[in-house]
């Protein structure tokens, strides 16, 4: 990352670069990853070169929440509506191509407009980096980088095969447990956790702290929400819910659903209102499938907290000295994401209307 962006000689080269990093990095990995891997290097990057960093923060936000919709894997919420609607890897990607094109086009139009004026002229962000003091072991680095290329290359053809998403995600969780223990001993910087192996001593350090860094605290609250999902279905509230959403008009229907969903993760966060609503729009055309995949993504970048990424990003800036809240996020994301909202849906509109021809 730090390469990619040392490229830049000027603030909008920065901009674009930085986008384009983070928005080829979510479609092969995941939205929280980019977000939560990125931000620091956006805040040492502008501080060193004296530069304002929200512009680049926020636009590499939206962006992780955009790109996401690529494949199945950018984001959960992806996932639970593949599988109500037992969409494979690659239907769920064909059908939500051309869409998420329009997201970008229409997300990068609207943050560069804004920001055009924001954005400084020459800077400098060659900073003095030494490569061996960030990658600290480079067989653990190809290996891990290789095992998640295996990864991605086995849930593409997971329907081919007939191995089911869960059963490679578990096996690939097993398999990085047992690399971050077998190369915890040589990147651990601490001797706190110390395992006595015959005569020698073994530091589980960095395996340990690996673990400690998983927000354990947030999660209650995501339990909390996903018990009122329980007793929404329990109560036939989700299937009243579903019957709101007849529309004759699948125009319209598009565009409700899309806008409905992503405000409603900014009441009960983007996974948890993806289970209620793949519940309550079950059995109805794709158009809603893929419109709740548009909200359960674009509705993270209303609010702080449309989605648990939102929430540990601004306790990263908080650690970093920048402030971050709600109004302010608002303030910079709203219109950019109602816009987003629309135009993409126009997008899965015109896709449904093809699939149909």
């Amino acid at each position: 990352a730090y390469k990619f962006a040392s490229f830049s000689n000027n603030g909008k080269k920065l901009f674009f670069n930085l986008l384009f990093l983070a928005g080829i990095m979510t479609v092969f990995t995941s939205n929280d990853i980019v977000t939560l891997t990125l931000t620091p290097i956006v805040i040492y990057i502008s501080q060193y070169a004296g530069i304002n960093p929200l512009p680049y923060l926020i636009t590499i936000f939206f962006t992780s929440n955009t790109w996401s919709m690529f494949f199945y894997i950018g984001n959960p919420t992806n996932v639970i509506v593949a599988q109500a609607y037992s969409l494979t890897f690659f239907n769920y990607a064909k059908l939500m191509f051309f869409p998420t094109l329009v997201a970008i086009l229409t997300s990068v139009a609207g943050f560069y407009f804004k920001y055009k004026e924001k954005l400084p002229g020459t800077i400098n962000v060659n900073l003095d980096f030494d490569e061996k003091s960030v990658i600290k072991d480079k067989r653990y680095t190809f290996l891990s980088s290789g095992l998640f290329v295996i990864f991605f290359f086995t849930i593409s053809i997971g329907d081919l095969i007939n191995l089911e998403l869960w059963k490679s995600i578990s096996i690939f969780t097993a398999i990085y447990v047992l690399l971050n223990l077998a190369f915890s001993d040589v990147l651990s910087e601490k001797d706190e956790f110390l395992i006595e192996i015959g005569k020698f001593d073994y530091n589980i350090t960095f395996f340990v702290d690996t673990i400690k860094r998983v927000p354990w605290k947030m999660l209650p609250m995501v339990v909390t929400f996903f018990v009122f999902v329980h007793i929404f279905t329990l109560f036939g509230i989700t299937k009243f819910v579903g019957q709101l959403f007849n529309f004759k008009n699948q125009l319209i229907g598009t565009i409700f659903t899309s806008y409905v969903t992503a405000f409603a993760a900014n009441v009960m966060i983007n996974q948890p209102m993806t289970i209620f609503f793949a519940q309550a729009l079950w059995k109805k055309p794709l158009n809603y499938a893929m419109s709740l995949i548009l909200g359960s993504n674009i509705g993270g970048n209303i609010t702080l907290i449309g989605a648990l990424a939102g929430i540990m990003w601004s306790r990263i800036l908080k650690f970093y000295g920048v402030e971050m809240n709600n109004k302010k996020f608002m303030k910079e994301t709203f219109s950019v994401s109602m816009l987003t909202l629309l135009t993409t849906s126009l997008a899965i509109y015109i896709v449904t209307i093809i699939i149909k021809l």
